[in-house]
């Protein structure tokens, strides 16, 4: 396959991420994201916190596995083969959080086990993020309140099984990107968004054209990462169940097409909080 473009490029910077909780296994998305330093880059591995720690699964899970599309003799994806990264002795110390730990978010540095995949002839592919498109408010005044965004990721544990390929999803925002709602760092999309989609990216990604706030539309394309999925509403109602002459009630959730998306600029935080810590620098 040739990756040409930036949809294409797109497909390719999510990971499928297995989780094994000691009560059950569950799957998520992360993605990568470079980032430039006085010590050169450093490849990082973004998802939320609760991928890794899920107190409702019985805590802290026990095993990670985190997969990779594989690279063909030419550097190319070799699409349905695959690699991974095994965590088998899976702790928490590995990841670092966001410096607030209510923020659902967490990075652990990959670039090592990329590289030990690569020696071991385990190749992986994949494309990256960086602070390059960032959404900043204030750097993207011509964002409106109403946008149409796309998220990559494996919406529950659905993906192209034959080709190891992520799902695009399309929605818009249902509050402002330019407002934290509720007073947090998130905004709220209006989409299908499913356990299993938690760590996708949010993007803004025209193609063609852009219009902005002002009605003014220019022939352009842009590619805006706004944030990274967290979690989805849910309603909750109560149902009869008739099972012979006995009437049973239960409480039934339902995912009402809301999902909480945290803000970008958590991302870039979280990774400056671990460079400090480091004694490193972002340039």
């Amino acid at each position: 396959m040739e990756v040409e473009t930036v949809s294409e490029q797109l497909l390719f910077t999510t990971t499928y991420i297995e989780s094994s909780f000691p009560k059950e296994k569950t799957s998520g998305t992360g993605f990568l994201y470079l980032s430039a330093t006085d010590a050169g880059n450093q490849l990082f591995l973004v998802t939320n916190r609760h991928v890794v720690e899920d107190n409702s699964r019985g805590g802290q899970a026990n095993k990670l596995v985190v997969k990779f599309i594989k690279a063909d003799a030419d550097g190319k994806p070799d699409l349905g083969k695959f690699t991974y990264v095994n965590f088998d002795e899976f702790t928490l110390s590995h990841w670092i959080g966001h410096p607030d730990p209510e923020i659902d978010l967490v990075i652990i540095p990959i670039g090592r086990y990329v590289e030990a995949l690569n020696k071991m002839g385990q190749n992986p592919y994949f494309k990256y993020l960086t602070k390059d498109i960032v959404f900043q408010v204030g750097a993207n005044p011509e964002l409106d309140a109403l946008e149409e965004v796309l998220f990559v990721g494996y919406p529950n544990g659905l993906f192209d099984a034959v080709n190891h390929l992520p799902l695009f999803r399309r929605g818009i925002t249902a509050s402002s990107v330019n407002i934290d709602f509720d007073g947090k760092p998130n905004f709220i999309i209006d989409a299908g968004v499913y356990p299993g989609s938690s760590g996708s990216p949010v993007f803004i990604h025209d193609q063609g054209w852009i219009r902005d706030r002002k009605g003014n539309v220019s022939n352009d394309s842009r590619t805006i990462l706004l944030g990274i999925i967290s979690k989805t509403y849910f309603r909750t109602t109560d149902a009869e169940i008739a099972e012979d002459t006995v009437a049973l009630s239960a409480k039934v959730q339902e995912i009402i097409g809301l999902g909480i998306v945290i803000k970008a600029r958590c991302i870039h935080e979280t990774i400056n909080a671990h460079l400090k810590n480091a004694g490193l620098t972002e340039v």
